[in-house]
């Protein structure tokens, strides 16, 4: 075998193992795979037909057309609901009482699936809204750094700087101007004796 013979089955052979990697993990083929096996219920489904069908149907999805997985849903739901019925009448023709629970606690499960996927379904049609809060904690910083974006780093870091001393004199005279702000209280009555030694001690 010549080198340029050797270098085409190399590439051939890289081609094929390619493929093979994309089919594996494509999601088309995936799901038909697994619908081959189970999906035999109506006749040999055709695997190539699957495959192009589910194509289709997750590039609506992907689209933003979210009818498919509603129907989907659906299905799910009335399916579950009938395995629910089945199972509990079978429940109640059980002679042992180990049997009726075993079979009731399987039709309570498939009850509990069929909730969910309505709920799942309900929140697919109706997604929750989600309300974000901003806290400004720094109240006044956080606007001059709003402001100051457009500045160079090192001026920014001045401005952050010098906003963040103003604040501290502005947390000082708010506390001096309380200080201030207390008047004076009046001798009371039980205390006029105190007052009274007071002047004599200064005299």
């Amino acid at each position: 075998m010549s080198k340029k013979q050797s270098k085409k089955i190399g590439k051939t052979d890289k081609y094929i193992n390619d493929e093979l990697a994309r089919v594996s993990l494509n999601a088309a083929t995936n799901a038909a795979a697994v619908v081959l096996e189970y999906g035999k219920a109506f006749g040999e489904p055709d695997a190539q037909s699957l495959i192009s069908e589910l194509s289709g149907t997750i590039k609506d999805v992907n689209s933003g057309n979210m009818k498919p997985c509603e129907s989907m849903l659906v299905g799910q739901a009335k399916a579950l609901q009938s395995i629910f019925v089945s199972l509990s009448r079978r429940a109640n023709n059980m002679e042992y009482v180990d049997n009726f629970e075993k079979f009731l606690r399987l039709a309570f499960k498939a009850q509990s699936q069929c909730r969910a996927t309505l709920e799942t379904l309900s929140k697919l049609k109706n997604p929750p809204v989600v309300y974000a809060q901003h806290a400004n904690i720094s109240h006044g910083q956080e606007q001059v750094n709003h402001h100051t974006n457009h500045l160079a780093p090192e001026t920014r870091a001045r401005t952050r700087e010098n906003n963040f001393q103003q604040n501290e004199l502005l947390d000082e005279s708010k506390h001096e101007q309380w200080l201030d702000s207390r008047t004076s209280q009046e001798t009371s009555g039980d205390d006029k004796a105190m007052a009274t030694m007071e002047t004599i001690n200064r005299g």
